[in-house]
């Protein structure tokens, strides 16, 4: 059985599970994001956190 917690920051959920799968990753810029979490930045700036 796979428990998964989704945080209501989708981008900090998009971290949450590129970190789970991957090592030590920099992004410098906003445009070297993955495109879902890109997104979902850009979505939760527009709309103020997400909430």
């Amino acid at each position: 059985m796979v428990h998964t917690y989704r945080e209501r920051n989708r981008s900090a959920d998009g971290f949450s599970k590129l970190g789970s799968t991957q090592q030590n990753l920099l992004f410098w810029y906003v445009v070297a994001l993955p495109r879902q979490i890109r997104a979902s930045y850009f979505l939760e700036k527009i709309r103020g956190c997400g909430y």
